[in-house]
């Protein structure tokens, strides 16, 4: 085994370099045969360990909990490693020898000249006390005139600002942005350039989709380095978040989704693990209903059939008691995915595939009125039947790919 001073200052060092796995291994081997519980409580610190970086990869904590729990972790790992040059005590008998009995006057005196110093230092300390309290107090009143007059003065020269590009039109904005209620407003096909400039700097974002359609909106999120990460977080209007989504081994984020027509939505940019930088934001619609092919009617029987290819979506509607047929072919079976987007919110797919022979292979129903289905199935040569499930009406995208 190594020297305990050696391996202790070699444990310190990976601590500090975050090798946590690494001093939690090295401890276990330490204390194989352990007297004094370490093994145990290096064993829980172990447990917490692994548990933490699960949720982390899963994206179920965020960066302040991570942080607090990997400091707990790391101040139960320094314990230990400070008793590593100890020796188990065990336990010895102390000899405690006889005083003589003193005078019982002179431990009177004793206690009386104690009594009196200790009631001089309660007087010097108290009146130490009172002085820094008023010492404070006019600390704390020169302060609030420095931040008022500060204040005044930021007022009539903004110093702190975010530079946006909309459309190639540079403008500016006040970094005021941290919460819903200051959201700043983006629009479609804006790019912005920002920065996150310490570890509790948050930016929010907001836009509005007015069409009567759902949109796939994709958002591009970029920093300014490879070793940036931050943490985009999606709320809906109603300000729960629907998603969250963290760039650990990329300097981008990409995340698309269909967003309800005319509705308001939020996103949050910060910082992931304490880490600040610059970054940019663009927001994009990229499907929209108008750019689709359209359907070709009569398709109401699997005769009448549309066709319909890999990768060429189409758009149609379904009024009630319709039902539109797609025609599907390619040079050989394999699997592919099928995708239904309902384009309003009154509109329930149900899409059922049959084979070239008429057998029904799947039938997906959408949950709820306005949900996308989205699902794989194996297939050369198949009939897409699309309907209105509880005779629901609606606009819709299939696709094939």
């Amino acid at each position: 085994m190594r020297d305990s001073n050696a391996l202790k200052d070699e444990l310190q060092r990976m601590l500090s370099e975050g090798k946590t796995q690494y001093v939690i291994q090295e401890l276990l081997n330490h204390y194989q045969k352990d007297k004094k519980g370490f093994r145990r409580e290096i064993v829980v610190l172990s447990s917490r360990f692994k548990r933490l970086k699960a949720k982390e990869i899963a994206g179920l904590v965020d960066y302040k909990e991570a942080d607090q729990q990997i400091n707990s972790i790391k101040y139960g790992l320094l314990h230990i490693i400070d008793h590593l040059d100890q020796e188990e005590i065990t336990p010895q008998e102390v000899q405690i020898s006889k005083k003589p009995k003193e005078n019982k006057r002179k431990k009177q005196l004793i206690a009386f000249v104690g009594i009196a110093i200790l009631l001089v230092l309660v007087s010097i300390l108290s009146w130490n006390v009172l002085s820094t309290k008023n010492d404070e107090r006019a600390t704390d009143f020169d302060q609030e005139q420095n931040k008022e007059k500060e204040k005044d003065a930021s007022d009539r020269s903004i110093t702190k600002r975010e530079t946006i590009e909309i459309l190639d039109t540079p403008k500016s904005l006040e970094d005021d942005n941290d919460n819903f209620a200051r959201a700043t407003e983006l629009r479609f096909q804006q790019k912005i350039s920002a920065d996150l400039k310490d570890r509790k700097d948050l930016d929010f974002y907001q836009f509005q989709t007015s069409s009567s359609y759902r949109n796939e909106v994709q958002i591009n999120l970029t920093s300014g380095f490879e070793d940036f990460s931050m943490i985009l977080n999606v709320y809906n209007e109603d300000k729960k978040r629907i998603e969250q989504v963290v760039n650990r081994k990329s300097n981008t984020i990409e995340y698309n989704f269909f967003a309800a027509p005319s509705s308001t939505y939020f996103l949050e940019v910060r910082p992931y693990m304490g880490q600040t930088g610059k970054y940019q934001l663009q927001l994009s619609k990229s499907v929209n209903a108008e750019e689709e092919i359209s359907e070709q009617e009569p398709n109401n029987t699997a005769k009448q059939a549309s066709m319909i290819s890999l990768n060429s979506p189409k758009n149609g509607h379904i009024h009630k008691n319709d039902v539109d047929h797609y025609n599907f072919s390619q040079s050989t079976k394999s699997s592919v995915r099928v995708e239904c987007i309902s384009l309003t919110n009154s509109f329930r797919p149900q899409l059922t595939v049959f084979s070239k022979d008429g057998e029904r292979m799947v039938r997906k129903t959408a949950r709820t009125n306005g949900e996308a289905l989205n699902f794989l199935v194996e297939m050369e040569e198949a009939i897409l039947l699309i309907q209105g499930y509880l005779n629901t009406e609606g606009d819709y995208i299939l696709k094939v790919y």
